[in-house]
């Protein structure tokens, strides 16, 4: 086996790490006010989850659609550690904001309903996110069998809830025709098609088969 396919997962893994370490740095350097680092910290790592889920998304349509890119197998085994980073930049966001910028359960009280709904949201995409995140190694796989699958599809809903918690709360959101707006629609938009077009061929492979 291929030493870098061997431990393309663990690649992955230290990749996510340095990038986390990376921002952190970044923002330390940069920012000379608490406040105002934390506030960054959680607005980038809250960048980084989503690119991190928008790939692992991104993998098996894609290949669908352009079945004939190279490195496949490499992008279909990485795709269970991106997104257990995904998970882990969305824990690291997750408690910026909530133990950081909010102070816990006790500042929750102080919150209007629109924050409130944008926190359920996401609280529920990261129990999501953890339960995929603790089923994805390979011993789960086996022990799951079919339910596995069944179990990670629910990274779909994860998915549309934070876009929802992102356009209540997102600060880069507030404005849509900006660049980080702008380039999200249209990520999004790609994403679609190919999940259209990966329906598309698995309801005409089901039809041949049954004629």
């Amino acid at each position: 086996m291929n030493p870098l396919f061997r431990h393309i997962r663990k690649t992955v893994f230290a990749l996510a790490a340095a990038l986390a370490v990376g921002v952190l740095l970044s923002v330390l350097a940069r920012i000379p006010d608490d406040s105002l680092r934390l506030i960054r910290l959680g607005q980038w790592y809250a960048l980084c989850a989503t690119a991190f889920l928008y790939i692992a998304l991104l993998i098996s349509p894609l290949y669908v659609a352009f079945s004939s890119l190279p490195g496949r197998a490499y992008a279909i085994r990485a795709r269970r550690a991106i997104g257990v980073s995904a998970y882990f930049f969305t824990l690291l966001h997750s408690s910026i904001e909530f133990f950081g910028l909010l102070g816990g359960l006790g500042g929750l009280r102080f919150l209007p309903n629109k924050y409130l709904i944008a926190i359920s949201l996401s609280f529920t995409a990261l129990v999501i996110l953890s339960l995929m995140a603790a089923t994805s190694f390979d011993r789960m796989v086996i022990l799951l069998g079919r339910r596995w699958k069944q179990l990670h599809r629910f990274v779909y809903l994860a998915g549309l809830l934070i876009i929802i918690h992102a356009l209540l709360l997102g600060t880069h959101y507030a404005n849509l025709s900006r660049t980080i707006p702008r380039v999200s629609i249209a990520a999004l938009i790609f994403l679609l098609l190919l999940e259209s077009i990966r329906i598309y061929k698995f309801l005409r492979a089901r039809r041949a088969d049954i004629h």
